[in-house]
């Protein structure tokens, strides 16, 4: 999924040049937040043996983002993702914490850090004018 996220921001930075100073510093910083996020997970998977190609990731995403014809669209939609991950690391961490604290910390540090891009991408989607209603009319991820 970082991997993903990691090509869908370096997309929408090339694809919509348009938008703010502010929104495209901060997809730089999403990029590298991302990669950082992708070093640490590769780098416990590496620690415990796991392969990442043993792990499916869904193409669904991708093809979400890629069809949006603007930067408030790919912001709601890469928000939905980023929030989903979000949640779904917050909710990992305590689950594993007395079994395996190191992934435990990785899995709070990465929520914690998702919580900007996920702030930022709603920003932007919301002053664009991109709501839940238009993307409702248009698909789901």
């Amino acid at each position: 999924a970082e991997l993903q996220a990691i090509y869908a921001f370096e997309w929408a930075s090339a694809k919509f040049t348009e938008v703010p100073h502010w929104l495209s510093a901060g997809w730089e910083r999403v990029i590298i937040e991302e990669k950082n996020h992708l070093g640490w997970l590769m780098s416990r998977m590496d620690t415990l043996g796991v392969d990442p190609r043993a792990r499916a990731v869904s193409i669904r995403l991708w093809n979400t983002l890629k069809r949006s014809t603007s930067a408030g669209e790919f912001c709601f939609w890469i928000t939905e993702a980023e929030e989903w991950g979000r949640k779904a690391a917050h909710a990992i961490a305590p689950q594993i914490l007395d079994r395996d604290p190191e992934t435990a910390a990785i899995f709070e540090k990465i929520a914690l850090e998702e919580r900007f891009h996920v702030a930022l991408g709603r920003r932007y989607a919301e002053l664009s004018g991109y709501t839940r209603e238009l993307a409702q009319g248009n698909r789901q991820i």
